[in-house]
């Protein structure tokens, strides 16, 4: 990992942000419409499972049968946390400050990658965000926009000018491409949605997903403290192995390998907690070795591809 610039990335007191946020949003879905039992693995669908994590006052199972994680409480209504006016403030703020480092940093990379398998065609950005990445994509590809806010596809049409929804039902056309950055996690019944969206591709079309790897450096020397544990947000935690062999009946795999941001992120948690201070150059000589675990599958995002 080079030349990450942690200020912007992982400012100081990140963590710590990203907690209350999901403490406020467990305090609204409690007060609100409340929240209802997920017993099954949302991968294999099993009921066998052991505790894994605790988040604030969310616990997290592990399945026996496929390792992957899953939120025992989901909410009843999810719009009750990502309408949140203080998680949509966040990220449009966020958005102001981090919008020209994240084209720098990851568009052009994203774009790269996608033009490996696809040249050009129609892309659907499924949960676009604050929408840095579809706007930037519109350079390359035809393009159109999904969220589940109602308030962020709001955003990004107005501030872009791009055809974005927020209702599956109301999307009326056919993609070469659909991106999922960082989507997957946080929907309740994440195969019955790859399902769904698979009838939005075009024949040979294809999917890119990139979500959190739950067997990597981060999660395990973090575990609960990671930004990436984050029920009610962040509801089925895979791992990279096992999405891979449920996915082989609907789809053919063309790529799976791991990528992440774990050196960052620990040093991010620990020098906050203990306010260590280091320099610039030897700040970046420890993320630098991120490429090893990388290149061992153990870091905390996977990126695979799926072709239909």
């Amino acid at each position: 990992m080079k030349n990450l610039n942690l200020k912007i990335m992982r400012p100081v007191g990140f963590h710590a942000r990203v907690h209350e946020i999901v403490k406020k949003a467990q305090k609204n879905v409690k007060e609100n419409s409340g929240w209802k039992i997920n017993s099954n693995c949302p991968v294999c669908f099993s009921k066998k499972k052991k505790f894994w994590l605790k988040k604030i006052n969310v616990k997290i199972y592990e399945c026996l049968i496929c390792k992957t994680g899953y939120s025992y409480h989901v909410p009843k209504n999810l719009s009750e946390i990502y309408d949140m006016d203080s998680e949509i403030d966040d990220k449009i703020k966020s958005h102001k400050k981090r919008s020209k480092y994240f084209l720098k940093k990851f568009g052009n990379e994203r774009i790269k990658f996608i033009k490996n398998f696809k040249k050009r065609g129609n892309l659907l950005d499924f949960g676009c965000g604050t929408g840095e990445f579809v706007n930037f994509a519109q350079k390359y590809f035809n393009v159109n926009a999904f969220d589940f806010s109602n308030k962020l596809s709001k955003f990004v049409e107005e501030k872009y000018n791009i055809k974005t929804y927020s209702e599956l039902n109301k999307i009326n056309k056919k993609f070469d491409v659909i991106t999922l950055y960082d989507v997957l996690e946080h929907v309740e019944n994440p195969m019955q949605l790859l399902g769904k969206i698979r009838y939005l591709l075009k024949k040979n079309g294809l999917i890119f997903i990139y979500s959190p790897n739950k067997n990597s450096l981060g999660f395990d020397v973090l575990g609960s403290e990671s930004n990436l544990c984050t029920a009610p947000f962040h509801l089925t935690y895979f791992n990279s192995e096992t999405i891979a062999r449920y996915m082989k009946n609907k789809f053919k795999i063309v790529y799976l390998k791991t990528f992440g941001l774990d050196l960052a992120d620990i040093f991010a948690y620990f020098r906050d907690k203990y306010q260590i201070s280091l320099n610039e150059k030897n700040i970046n000589k420890f993320l630098s070795y991120q490429d090893i675990f990388d290149n061992k599958g153990y870091s905390n995002h996977f990126r695979i591809v799926l072709k239909k």
